[in-house]
């Protein structure tokens, strides 16, 4: 069942990559002729694969009941946090990594403060996340470290599960490439879909049985938002 429900997630994700592909005309990127062999799916085996009807037909819910919830990844879980504040406005706001982060961290810093904002000749767009003019002035992993939290706003952006995953593998794994300057990244698995879905699967599972405190860039890009 375990097995099944993965191949099912994959085929799912790499139908979502390849519409994600061609509507962004990302031609290159999905084609098999084009991956290394030992890291590609076989699209022979997508078209070949038979799931059973029961799983094929089943939602999320009806797999997640019973003694089909242990395979499930647990929808809450104590996570690293990361907040960013406006005082003047009274506004927390909750980053989620690969959701608007990088956007919403430089509103939140335009916020803070404007004056120094506009004095830098920043925008929104040019505030990237490495050279951010607020770095550790408005940012906290806790919240009980920011004063009087509790009179304040707190909001969050979320992002569709699937589309936030699509867009993470695709600019990450596949157009930008980081696993050829860091190996680690992408789970290891270059542009193996299959593979990234298993280990990061695996990871997820891992981290919800013994939460561990390293905490790399593949789990902050894709582990859930609800975390």
């Amino acid at each position: 069942m375990n097995r099944y429900l993965k191949l099912l997630f994959a085929i799912i994700f790499t139908a979502c990559i390849l519409a994600y592909s061609n509507l962004f005309q990302f031609h290159g990127y999905c084609n098999s002729e084009n991956l290394n062999s030992e890291n590609s799916t076989s699209s022979e085996f997508s078209k070949n694969l038979k799931l059973p009807q029961k799983v094929a037909l089943e939602n999320s819910l009806e797999i997640c009941r019973g003694d089909n919830l242990k395979q499930c990844i647990p929808p809450l879980m104590k996570y690293k946090q990361l907040y960013r504040t406006s005082k003047p406005n009274n506004l927390v706001a909750c980053v989620i990594e690969k959701t608007f982060s990088t956007f919403l961290t430089a509103i939140m810093c335009f916020l803070h403060d404007q004056k120094s904002f506009r004095e830098s000749n920043r925008t929104l767009e040019s505030d990237i996340y490495g050279e951010r003019l607020c770095k550790d002035k408005n940012e906290f992993t806790e919240l009980k470290k920011i004063e009087k939290w509790q009179k304040m706003s707190i909001f969050a952006v979320v992002r569709n599960p699937v589309d936030r995953f699509v867009s993470g593998f695709t600019d990450k794994c596949l157009r930008e490439k980081v696993w050829r300057k860091y190996k680690s990244r992408c789970a290891s698995c270059r542009t193996n879909l299959t593979c990234f879905v298993d280990k990061m699967y695996d990871r997820m599972m891992k981290f919800a049985k013994n939460p561990y405190k390293g905490i790399d860039f593949d789990d902050s890009h894709f582990f859930p938002q609800s975390w």
